[in-house]
Formats: C-alpha cells, structure tokens, sequence
C-alpha cells in the first residue's frame, strides 16, 4: 500500500507539473492577443468548464470589452490562433480531470473519504480542501475563501425561464412510440 501510495503521490507530482507548463503555454499563446494572459487563461478554464470549450472560445473571441481586439492580428489569422487556443484548453481541462482522479486516487489509499462534505479538490492545478458544509476553500498556505451560493449564469437562465433541471426519461418505452416523436 506504501507503494502505491508512492506511486500515486508521484504522478500527481508529475501531472501537477505538467499542467502549470501547459497553463505556460496557454498564457504564452494568448500573450500579444489580450492585456493580460494570465487572467484570460483563468477566464477561459472557467467558461469551458461551465458552458464547454466551444462557448468558452466563443465568449473570449466576442468579449471585446475584456479582451479587446489587437488590430495587428488579421482576420485571417484569427481562426488559427482560436483553433491552437482552443487545442490547449483541452490539453489543460484534461490535465484537470487528471489530477482529479490522482487526488481522489490518493485520498482513497490514504482512508480519507470525503466527510461531512470535505474534500480535496483541484481548482486550476491548485490543490484545496473543499468545505461544503462551511462555504468555505482553503488553500495549501491555509488561506480560507468563502464560497457564495450566488447561482451561475446556467441557473440564473434556468430560472429566467422557468426550467428545471433536467433528468432523462427512464419510462419504459410504449410500443406505439416512434423516433420521431
């Protein structure tokens, strides 16, 4: 088990620094097209994770208050910049989802399952305890952050228009049912 808890601390060794040199390489791509890169990539991951990457780039191509645009870049130079931005966003929401799991892997070897809503989670490739009970983060440095229970942009919509989140229909299906209907 000490092993395998090596070898598990060891990737997520390995994966963290392999996101912050993808996070790198975002920023420098990003550098010359927006006033500050850092803060676009962090805009980014956000927005891809709440609405998908296609949106997200979307949102960051029509945002010309936040990033307005550089007029040495030409339209037609635009649709590559987007497509190697957009390649990267994956490299790194992977490399998110990866370190999810290592750090889930690493809790479960270590026998610290999440309780009373505790957990550790990865925000960005930074590791944090979650404290769902409190609203609360803290950091490694053991910095706390209040979480709000303000609604995302997808809720406040639902809510705007009267949906509800939405679950599959588990019904049995009808034999006079088609696919078209």
């Amino acid at each position: 088990m000490a092993q395998d808890l090596e070898s598990v601390v060891s990737a997520l060794d390995r994966e963290t620094a392999a996101y912050e040199v993808k996070r790198g390489e975002l920023e420098r791509a990003l550098a010359g097209l927006v006033p500050d890169p850092s803060d676009a990539v962090g805009d980014l991951l956000s927005w891809s994770e709440e609405f998908g990457r296609e949106h997200a780039i979307e949102l960051f191509q029509n945002d010309l208050h936040t990033y307005p645009a550089d007029p040495e870049i030409t339209d037609e130079l635009w649709p590559q910049r987007l497509m190697d931005v957009s390649q990267r966003i994956d490299g790194l929401l992977n490399a998110q989802d990866r370190l999810d799991e290592l750090t889930r892997e690493r809790e479960l070897i270590q026998g610290r399952a999440p309780v009373d809503g505790r957990r550790q989670v990865n925000f960005q490739g930074q590791e944090c305890e979650l404290d769902a009970a409190a609203l609360e983060v803290r950091d490694r440095d053991g910095q706390t952050y209040a979480i709000s229970e303000q609604a995302t942009l997808t809720q406040l919509n639902a809510r705007e228009v009267g949906g509800e989140p939405q679950q599959p229909d588990h019904s049995a299906p009808s034999r006079d049912r088609t696919r078209s209907r």
